[in-house]
């Protein structure tokens, strides 16, 4: 019985586990049928994807977080009946919107366009981060005007994202507005000899030190493990079964979980009814003791005292 309740129990971490990470919202758009450069964007990013001027898309304010989601990529389905396709899109996160509340993505016209089926509007989506599909390692920039005095870096072309980051051994706290981290350990390293720390959102740390150069991106070896799905190119077209694919090992981690739970209560019920069917003849055996010799076909019978043991769960 131990074990049936270990199983269920884990199943259903399993469950939860795969729910987790999901956001609900608006979806809204901006720019016209070619879409928007994506370096004008509020978070200013130094390099972005090759698909990033027709699907990107701008984060609402409550999530912005100072621009740390900024480079990251969503993955996007529009759930709105009044949707037109029921295709999954691959956007980055490169610019933020004010007036959005939680959970709501404002983005391009092609891609608003390919997830609904319209021109305007607002419609319901459900969205979840992604890896993003880059090439080669992290690209780590220094923004224009950059020194050994004054020094702001923007990690890019990351598969996951930069939550936190240090720069030559010190902290370095996220701009407010543009997607950069600023150093506070000035005046020391020279631009070209620059250590940085740098902190993925799933918690991986990679160090390394980059000859940085004013205004301009210098690529390293190093990236981030990839740990959640990817797609080729900057758009993914999945059809329905794919699209739900998560869905189906939710209900069939619940089916599951729905058979253990029964076998254990079936389990429990029998061995319940076995220790009641012990008791009764055990029972009877005492009341036949008590009653003294018996008459059976014409003989008398003394029965000896029964001693027994029983457990009722």
């Amino acid at each position: 019985m131990v074990s049936f309740c270990a199983y269920f129990y884990t199943i259903a971490t399993v469950v939860v586990t795969t729910v987790r990470g999901g956001y609900t919202g608006l979806s809204s758009t901006y720019g016209g049928p070619d879409g928007v450069d994506a370096s004008t964007g509020n978070c200013g990013p130094m390099a972005a994807l090759p698909s990033a001027t027709k699907y990107h898309v701008a984060m609402n304010d409550p999530q912005y977080i100072k621009g740390l989601h900024c480079g990251r990529c969503v993955q996007i389905q529009c759930t709105d009946p009044r949707c037109n396709s029921n295709k999954v899109m691959m956007a980055q996160i490169t610019d933020r919107c004010p007036e959005c509340k939680s959970g709501d993505l404002d983005m391009t016209l092609p891609l608003f366009q390919e997830l609904t089926g319209y021109q305007t509007d607002k419609y319901a989506i459900s969205w979840s981060f992604v890896d993003c599909p880059v090439d080669g390692g992290i690209q780590v920039c220094a923004k224009d005007g950059s020194s050994k005095y004054w020094l702001f870096v923007q990690p890019m072309n990351t598969v996951s994202g930069v939550r936190s980051m240090k720069i030559n051994g010190g902290t370095a706290d996220p701009f407010p507005s543009n997607y950069y981290f600023m150093s506070t350990k000035l005046g020391v390293v020279e631009l070209g000899d620059t250590d940085v720390e740098m902190t993925s959102w799933a918690g991986e740390t990679i160090k390394t030190t980059v000859a940085l150069q004013a205004g301009a991106c210098t690529q390293i070896r190093q990236q981030f493990s990839t740990g959640l799905p990817t797609f080729e190119g900057g758009v993914s077209t999945l059809d329905s079964s794919s699209a739900t694919s998560s869905t189906v090992y939710i209900l069939v981690g619940v089916g599951v979980a729905a058979v253990v739970a029964i076998a254990v209560v079936v389990f429990i019920v029998k061995k319940s009814r076995e220790n009641y069917d012990a008791f009764v003849v055990e029972k009877d055996a005492r009341a036949l003791v008590e009653d003294g010799p018996m008459t059976l076909f014409g003989e008398t019978r003394t029965e000896s005292k029964v001693e027994s043991s029983f457990v009722i769960l």
